[in-house]
């Protein structure tokens, strides 16, 4: 079994261009089925804290040396553990990739600013929250949401310097859990997961380990590798 995608959740992103989406509107997921099967979603450092409590928190990618930190939600690549048949988000904490949906702040190429961007397959014109109101202005749903996009774009890119930092010292390695649901006694081998190697890191010279001390990465990798024990509760919340 492999992970979900980069840009799970979204089929068709579009910038917000308000000579295009004059008129139009969205209709806001009133619930999170439209999350039910994802097995990973994308997480940012500062949100590991709060998601130590229910998920495993990996590291996916690796191609050319670039890592991302996801949190696992399923064991099948195509489910989430953690949405209730009636859309309801069963965890404690919500990724905030999940709560920017869908709308997301995206860096355009040789662009200086943050353009907001929405998965067009959202839009049309019979829908409850328009984009804009009558003279061409923002509405408050879609001011609210941009906001929570572009945090999430900021504090992404910090993340993705934590993470180039890691590949740097050479720290993540491959990492094939095999979940064991103790219920049905049926054992499954994740793929394409990564994390932090704990002899590699306990040795790193005294100027590296100073360096991910003073950048605030130790307590992010901490956090990472603290949340691995997760693993046997996923392998546990599913029923076959």
């Amino acid at each position: 079994m492999s992970v979900s995608s980069q840009f799970v959740l979204y089929s068709d992103i579009v910038p917000v261009d308000r000579d295009v989406f004059l008129g139009q509107s969205v209709q806001p997921p009133e619930d999170y089925i439209f999350a039910a099967n994802v097995n990973s979603v994308p997480l940012t450092g500062f949100e590991f804290p709060m998601a130590l409590r229910d998920y495993p928190i990996v590291f996916v990618g690796g191609e050319g040396g670039q890592y991302m930190p996801a949190v696992m939600l399923g064991v099948k690549s195509d489910e989430n553990l953690f949405v209730s048949r009636k859309g309801q988000w069963l965890g404690k904490y919500i990724p905030m990739y999940v709560r920017q949906y869908p709308v997301m702040a995206a860096e355009m190429p040789d662009e200086d600013k943050v353009t907001i961007c929405i998965d067009r397959s959202v839009v049309g014109k019979q829908n409850d929250e328009p984009l804009f109101d009558a003279q061409g202005k923002e509405t408050s749903w879609l001011s609210t949401m941009s906001a929570i996009a572009a945090e999430y774009l900021a504090h992404m890119q910090k993340t993705m310097a934590f993470c180039r930092r890691l590949a740097s010292m050479n720290l993540i390695v491959p990492l094939n859990p095999e979940l064991n649901n103790t219920k049905t006694g049926n054992i499954t081998r994740i793929e394409g997961l990564y994390a932090v190697e704990e002899q590699r890191l306990n040795g790193l010279s005294d100027s590296d380990a100073v360096n991910l001390f003073r950048n605030g990465d130790l307590a992010w990798i901490y956090l990472h590798l603290a949340s691995l024990i997760n693993f046997s509760d996923l392998a546990n919340r599913k029923k076959s």
